[in-house]
């Protein structure tokens, strides 16, 4: 029989960027080992049949509006994630699925971008004979994430939070080196496991999308905004753009662009065509591109200590293809590249790109990504759980 494992997730399974469907995925591949109780917000149900497999008893409750969430955002950035009418609720739901029913729960995980999840966890576990484990997953860091604090009070603020939540769990999942390491000098009382995001090898999207000529398409899929933003490669561009377009270099930008850096891209006059700016574009379309790209782009936030592992990332893994990182020195997205036999270049040396691009392997170049294959991902996974008594 089955082992049980209730996995409890707020806003991540019905989350459409790469990390929200890569932790779907792990999800789905452990529903064929164990037998799941997932228990999500009600913004996932018309998701479900897409995402979740049918062995899945899929619980749901409401969640605070994305209104209220930006407007934490605005004044209070680390109360955006925490929720606190989706953790009431959920409680109060599961509170009665395990009064109501004869299950024995072997490990309590934790999924999400929302941090109210290890909440409910360990208010759920005080209701089970025998008590499981608990295991919660970060995908990004909490005390020392900047985009979560405005000023050294919420930054207090937040420490005492992370330090609270910590204290509920039994072991911390992260998916970055950098941030098991960081954790590891925070707090010495927890187990903390490294298990990267993890990528699904994609199958043809049904509709071919070829490049046009001889151009050399060099693309960037994703979301851009004041931190992470493309405009110190734009000027890169710009004051290079005779080698560029004599080499028949494109640079597309493709999704969400935010308000400032689209004022900054309409300043310039007589942007060149070798820039080309397309705005948000379906999942399955997005694939398409990533996969007509000669060269994937990569942008991360010009910012000291950058721990994150980007899921988009892992997502362009996938596809094979040679990327190109602009970021931070010494981050973890440089690591991920050189480790894949991609490249990363630094902010500073923007001025070594043409170089790169006259040695980039040829198409056929597949770097070593095994280690962040679901396969592998989802064995760590159930190594983890194997653990948890």
């Amino acid at each position: 029989m089955k082992r049980i494992i209730l996995i409890i997730a707020d806003s991540t399974t019905y989350h459409t960027a790469p990390r929200g469907l890569q932790a779907n995925n792990i999800i789905n591949y452990l529903a064929g080992q164990f037998k799941i109780i997932l228990i999500t917000s009600t913004n996932s149900v018309p998701d479900n049949g897409e995402y979740f497999s049918k062995d899945i008893e899929v619980y749901s409750t409401k969640s605070i509006s994305n209104r209220v969430t930006r407007l934490f955002s605005m004044f209070m950035p680390f109360l955006s994630v925490f929720d606190p009418v989706w953790s009431l609720r959920s409680r109060i739901k599961l509170k009665k699925l395990i009064s109501d029913s004869d299950i024995q729960i072997h490990a309590i995980l934790t999924f999400s971008l929302k941090y109210s999840s290890v909440i409910v966890a360990s208010r759920i576990r005080e209701k089970i004979d025998p008590s499981p484990q608990i295991a919660s997953f970060f995908s990004d860091p909490l005390s020392f994430n900047k985009y979560l604090y405005r000023n050294k009070l919420q930054k207090w603020i937040l420490t005492k939070i992370e330090k609270r939540l910590l204290s509920k769990m039994d072991y911390l999942v992260v998916p970055s080196l950098f941030m098991k390491d960081k954790y590891s000098k925070i707090t010495n009382d927890h187990s903390i496991k490294y298990i990267p995001h993890a990528f699904v090898p994609l199958k043809e999207t049904g509709r071919k999308v070829t490049n046009k000529g001889n151009e050399n398409i060099i693309r960037h899929i994703g979301s851009l905004y004041k931190l992470r933003s493309p405009m110190p490669l734009i000027n890169h561009i710009l004051e290079f753009e005779q080698y560029y377009s004599r080499n028949s270099y494109i640079f597309e930008f493709v999704g969400r662009i935010g308000k400032d850096i689209r004022k900054q891209i309409r300043s310039i006059a007589g942007l060149p065509d070798i820039i080309r700016i397309r705005g948000s574009v379906s999942q399955k379309e997005s694939y398409d591109l990533m996969q007509s790209a000669d060269i994937l782009l990569l942008i991360d936030a010009d910012i000291e200590e950058s721990t994150f592992l980007p899921s988009k990332l892992v997502e362009y893994l996938s596809f094979n293809k040679f990327i190109i990182g602009i970021t931070p020195e010494n981050s973890e997205t440089e690591r991920v590249l050189n480790l894949t036999g991609n490249k990363a270049l630094h902010y500073n040396e923007l001025d070594k790109l043409p170089a790169i691009l006259e040695n980039i392997p040829g198409r056929k170049h597949k770097p070593e990504i095994d280690f962040f294959s679901i396969n592998n991902v989802v064995q760590m996974w159930v190594d983890l759980i194997s653990e948890m008594n």
